[in-house]
């Protein structure tokens, strides 16, 4: 099979040089000041919900207290425990999930539950999804297969998403520059086509996602179907609501869609979902000082591990010429131009 697309056209990010680093300290978690603000940041990177319903100010709240400072080592025990820690030229050290099922990507196996807080929260039916869909990013290259790089900074879910034809789709956002992924990614688009996973709008908030998921070799359809984009702005707390659950309801057949409240808990062990309540594991992760930690028994390279990688491949198709008009042009007329054609006439003197 042919190699993963690496670059889906038309997402969203700057070619232009990345954001600098975060060079040290603690990500603190405030309450949102000013509200008219990331109100209005955050009203424009929403391009497909209503306007009616963007101002309503029922998503921000004030932040938890502050909890114990970690460092990136938090993540290499509980990791280790479901998969390997690999050196990486690049990012240096990288997380390789074991035991996953054929076919795996990441933000598979799960459910979107919407909060009124956070908009739509990940919540994974994995083991480590506490650590590796709140944090960090997901990559993919044919010797490693997919892989998680560490971060410090926690999102709902750090994903980009598409929307069209009644489907809705998300993508795992891929590292944006060496090292591990400190702070706000400067580029937000995934690390290969085969990342997009898609649903039918009305299967969006069932659990158990990858039974409704397209098939693979179906992406570049589903993508060129679905033009409207959403990434996130950098705010204090980040709110992930491409759309809320109103609008979902009048695109899934008025299906109910229950609100869910986030807790935080103080161990990976402690979290689980109750009923409507969701129960999150969120160290605070600061970045140290240099050199940073590595994980103990790193393995020093990919062939030292079983990479999960893409068995599908996303087919570009072209689409079909159009049909031929079956009107005939008098002889000596000028044939009228099309309607995109007709806009993109110079305007005259």
């Amino acid at each position: 099979m042919g190699e993963p697309n690496e670059q889906p056209p038309g997402e969203p990010g700057s070619p232009a040089g990345r954001r600098s680093r975060r060079t040290a300290g603690r990500l603190l978690l405030r309450a949102s000041v000013p509200v008219l603000l990331v109100l209005g940041t955050f009203a424009l990177a929403v391009p497909f919900d209503d306007a009616g319903e963007r101002l309503n100010g029922d998503f921000l709240a004030d932040a938890s207290a502050e909890t114990p400072s970690h460092g990136v080592e938090s993540f290499f025990a509980p990791l280790a425990a479901h998969g390997t820690w690999v050196a990486h030229p690049r990012y240096g050290f990288v997380w390789i999930p074991a035991k996953v099922p054929q076919e795996w990507r990441p933000y598979t196996l799960g459910q979107w539950l919407w909060t009124d807080r956070f908009g739509w929260v990940w919540a994974s039916d994995e083991p480590f999804g506490w650590a590796t869909y709140h944090y960090g990013r997901w990559g993919y290259e044919t010797e490693y297969g997919w892989f998680w790089v560490p971060g410090d900074r926690w999102a709902p879910a750090w994903v980009t998403w598409r929307e069209g034809d009644d489907s809705i789709g998300w993508a795992p956002i891929a590292p944006d520059g060496p090292g591990l992924a400190w702070g706000f990614p400067a580029v937000q688009r995934p690390p290969v086509t085969e990342a997009w996973v898609f649903v039918p709008s009305l299967r969006f908030a069932q659990p158990r996602l990858y039974l409704y998921a397209l098939p693979v070799r179906e992406t570049w359809r589903s993508l060129d179907r679905a033009p409207l984009k959403w990434s996130y702005s950098d705010a204090a707390d980040l709110v992930d609501r491409p759309f809320d659950r109103d609008w979902l309801r009048r695109h899934n057949g008025q299906l109910d869609v229950p609100a869910s409240t986030v807790d935080f808990v103080d161990e990976p062990a402690a979290a689980k979902r109750t009923g409507s309540m969701f129960r999150l594991f969120r160290p605070e992760i600061a970045r140290g000082e240099e050199p940073l930690p590595v994980p103990p028994k790193l393995v020093s390279g990919p062939s030292g591990v079983k990479p999960v990688t893409i068995g599908e491949r996303a087919v570009r198709q072209l689409a079909p010429p159009p049909p031929k008009s079956n009107l005939k042009v008098p002889k000596g007329a000028t044939k009228p131009l099309p309607p995109h054609a007709r806009e993109a006439q110079p305007a005259g003197p």
